[in-house]
């Protein structure tokens, strides 16, 4: 099955801290710099790395030159400069960005509305031969980000029926791994885990290696698993599969929470802001990840994204669907593993990769599982 890169990871979980140098930003052909009644400087709370990163914009010297920093309050492991200008509302940016996996070029796209009050654009992070390895949409709103919660508070977040859909074709689904399993590739908060994957894996076919395309579904449907607002589209490595996108949706029920699906592609009206209500179409699986699919939840709070298993907020009558497909009534006995468990030990991992063959366990086979219909 093919893994998404580095950059994804890096992208989805953390955050991008860089600082980028603009010239001639006045958006006129006037040298002296912004107008008075065109001023970006300011601080924009950023839906992009999920939701929390800010833009920080301010005027350094009274030719137009502008600092800008992106910074994902859960800290910073990308650094970078770049330059770029602003013409007709639009700022153009490039540069490099050191990061952990290497030196990377980016750019940056970003329109500023006429208030001066909000902006959207394209992030791209390119590779070595201008090879995309991941871009995303983002918006942005004036003012700080506000991180309120508290971790103590996720306890009042398991349990609530927040996920009232589906998110998949269930029955085309024959095996989904475990919560804080050796599935995949490490995939952590910032509770201090490690050599751990903190999501699931929805498998359309037997362990092993992946099975030849006649033996997949020949269609794998997704939908919106909650109401709520699509805040990211993203994409990894879309040089190589430009259908394979994640989503990002922020709840109604609760904005701390946002859920990522992995590996589809978008359907028609699926876009950053749209809202969207459950059961709705969110997307189809491109031909190359008939294989499998990710499903993860995050919880914003005021000291970074804390990881949940999607069980954890699933309606009894979502649910109630895994059940009839053999999943027991307690389902942690089969979809998750306590901290306290010494299944983690059993591995290794290095630079994210299990350094061992993967725990036979990883994964929970359904009942009933069919090809196709």
């Amino acid at each position: 099955m093919k893994r998404l890169s580095t950059f994804s990871y890096l992208f989805a979980a953390i955050l991008l801290s860089f600082n980028l140098v603009l010239v001639n930003c006045s958006g006129t052909d006037d040298p002296d710099g912004p107008t008075e009644d065109f001023d970006i400087a300011g601080t924009y709370c950023l839906n992009f790395s999920l939701v929390g990163s800010e833009i920080v914009i301010s005027a350094t010297n009274t030719l137009g030159t502008f600092d800008i920093a992106i910074n994902d309050y859960d800290g910073g492991l990308w650094s970078g400069s770049g330059s770029g200008t602003l013409n007709n509302n639009t700022l153009n940016v490039s540069g490099t960005m050191a990061t952990e996996a290497g030196t990377a070029n980016f750019e940056l796209d970003l329109t500023v509305n006429e208030s001066q009050e909000s902006v959207e654009g394209i992030f791209h992070v390119l590779g070595p031969q201008g090879s995309e390895l991941f871009n995303s949409s983002l918006k942005g709103a004036k003012g700080a980000c506000a991180f309120e919660l508290s971790p103590d508070d996720i306890s009042d977040i398991i349990g609530q029926p927040y996920l009232t859909a589906l998110h998949v074709e269930l029955d085309k689904i024959e095996k989904i791994s475990r919560y804080r399993s050796a599935a995949g590739h490490n995939f952590v908060d910032y509770s201090g885990e490690s050599c751990v994957n903190l999501k699931h894996y929805f498998h359309t076919y037997d362990e092993g290696e992946p099975p030849a395309q006649s033996e997949l579904p020949s269609t794998l449907t997704y939908f919106v698993p909650a109401n709520g607002t699509i805040v990211t589209i993203g994409q990894a490595r879309p040089s190589d599969d430009p259908d394979d996108y994640e989503i990002d949706i922020q709840l109604d029920a609760n904005p701390n929470v946002i859920v990522r699906v992995f590996h589809l592609t978008p359907s028609t009206g699926i876009e950053v802001g749209a809202s969207v209500s459950a059961g709705d179409v969110l997307g189809a699986s491109p031909s190359a990840q008939l294989d499998s699919g990710d499903f993860a939840v995050y919880v914003k709070t005021n000291q970074g994204y804390r990881l949940l298993s999607m069980f954890e907020i699933m309606s009894n009558e979502v649910l109630d669907q895994y059940i009839a497909r053999g999943v027991s009534q307690n389902w942690r006995q089969d979809l998750y593993y306590d901290e306290a468990d010494d299944y983690p030990a059993q591995i290794t991992c290095e630079n994210g990769t299990w350094g061992n063959l993967r725990h036979p366990e990883s994964r929970f086979e359904l009942d009933f599982f069919v090809l196709d219909n």
